[in-house]
C-alpha cells in the first residue's frame, strides 16, 4: 500500500482505493486511513437478475432519450441533479455549457425524458 501511495504521489496523480467488505485483510480500510487516506461515504452496489425481470420493468416506456446539443438544456439537467442530491452543481453547469459551445461534437450528454421532464443524464467525452 505504501508503494502504491508513493508511486501516485511521485507522479502527482490523485487516486482512490476502493475497499469492499470482502477485501482482505479485514482491516484494509483502517490500514489505508493510517497511511493518510480519507474514508468516503459508503457506496451501494445494486444488482438485478435480468433473467427474472419484474413485469413493470418490461412494460413499454414513454421515455425518450435525447442528445443534448443546446447549452440551455444543461440548466434543466442541473436542476434535476440538485433536486436529487441537494448540492450546488453550478461549476459543472458552467463547464458543460462551455464544452458544448466549444466542441459539442466531442461531448455526449444524453438526457432521458419522461412526461417531458428530465429524469436521468449520461455524459461521455470522445477524443
Amino acid at each position: 500500500m505504501r508503494e502504491q501511495a508513493a508511486y501516485f504521489a511521485s507522479i502527482g496523480q490523485d487516486f482512490e482505493w476502493k475497499v469492499y467488505a470482502h477485501d482482505s485483510p479485514a482491516e484494509l480500510g483502517e490500514l489505508l486511513v493510517g497511511l493518510g487516506f480519507e474514508p468516503e461515504p459508503e457506496e451501494i452496489i445494486v444488482y438485478l437478475d435480468l433473467t427474472a425481470l419484474p413485469e413493470n420493468l418490461t412494460a413499454s416506456s414513454t421515455a425518450n432519450v435525447e442528445r443534448v446539443v443546446d447549452p440551455l438544456v444543461v440548466d434543466e439537467i442541473i436542476a434535476m441533479m440538485k433536486s436529487v442530491w441537494n448540492e450546488d452543481f453550478s461549476d459543472l453547469a458552467s463547464s458543460l455549457k462551455a464544452e458544448l459551445k466549444g466542441d459539442a461534437e466531442h461531448l455526449g450528454i444524453y438526457v432521458v425524458r419522461n412526461e417531458r421532464r428530465a429524469r436521468e443524464r449520461r455524459m461521455n467525452t470522445f477524443s
